[in-house]
Order: structure tokens, then sequence, then C-alpha cells
């Protein structure tokens, strides 16, 4: 089993999905596309530094409430019926397709378009699960944040997602 990982720096506040609305600079990517696991950590000296904890989830106010193995949120019905369309009504106009603009005003539901390293439970406040990212670790000064993708991201076409289409997204984002 293999890791892909890659650390962003802090920029603003350690706010896991704002990493793809470019609230984080990438400045450092610490990524190998075959890195093994860290091994469990033997008994260490009080004085050594230990490998830093690798969060399934981060929750601002708590512990989040599904572990790492879940299969699907307790709001999800996971035999309901696929495929077909679905038409939603959004009041008002939009004048952009980018949904990280700056000026202008995105189209209603274009979020929607797109997966994120984290996505949000809508049964918990604050707080996120890895969705493209197996896991997220930072340092107790919050100085950075370091997400594994996981081996099964993929596009719609079956590609499987990488460090550099991550890097592309958020240098993308950052240039809009």
């Amino acid at each position: 089993m293999t890791a892909r990982i890659w650390t962003v720096q802090r920029a603003a506040t350690l706010m896991c999905a704002a990493v793809l609305a470019g609230s984080y600079a990438l400045t450092e990517v610490a990524f190998a596309q075959d890195v093994a696991p860290a091994a469990a950590p033997a008994a260490a000296a009080p004085e050594a530094t230990q490998a830093p904890v690798r969060h399934h989830a981060l929750s601002l106010v708590g512990t989040p409430k599904y572990p790492a193995d879940f299969k699907n949120f307790d709001w999800v019905n996971p035999d309901a019926p696929k495929g077909g369309s679905v038409r939603m009504y959004a009041p008002g106009s939009f004048d952009n397709f980018n949904q990280f603009t700056i000026n202008g005003v995105p189209a209603s539901g274009i979020n929607m378009i797109n997966d994120t390293l984290m996505a949000e439970s809508l049964d918990e406040p604050s707080t996120e699960y890895g969705l493209i990212a197996e896991w997220v670790s930072f340092p107790p000064d919050y100085s950075s944040a370091t997400f594994a993708i996981r081996s099964e991201a993929q596009f719609s076409d079956g590609q499987p997602i990488t460090l550099d289409d991550v890097i592309f997204s958020l240098d993308a984002i950052r240039t809009t």
C-alpha cells in the first residue's frame, strides 16, 4: 500500500475546506508516488518527537461522530435509486461559471460539479471528513496541513486523482 502525500502551508486559518477555495499557499510539497505508510512508532524516549497524528476527520466543536471506516452518513440512503436527472430552482442570476471568482456572481450550485479534499457532514456542526483526502495531519502550531490522497480517488473518466491535479487546481484558483 502506498500513500500519495502533500503539504500546504497555512496562510490565514486552518480550515481544510478552504484549501480548494484558495486560502492556502502551496509552499512545500511532501509527495512521493510510492511512499510506504509510516510504521507504528516504537516506545520512544520522552524527548523524541512523535509522528503527527493522522485524522480522518476534523471538527471544531468536539469529536467527529463517524469512525474512519464509515461507509455513509446516517442521513444518506445507500439504496436510493441512481441515475436520471435533477432540476433545481435558484433565485437570482449569475455572470460567472467560476465558483472561486472575486468579481461577479457564480452560478448557483456550481460547487456541486467537483469534489474537495474534505466534505462537510450535514448532521454535525463544523465537521469535515476526508473525501479525496484519506487523512490530514498538522503540527501543534497549525503551521501546515498534510493530506494523503485516497488511492481510489478518481475523475469521472476513471483516471486517478494525482498530486499534480491538486496542485493544478490550487494554482488555477490562485490565478483567477
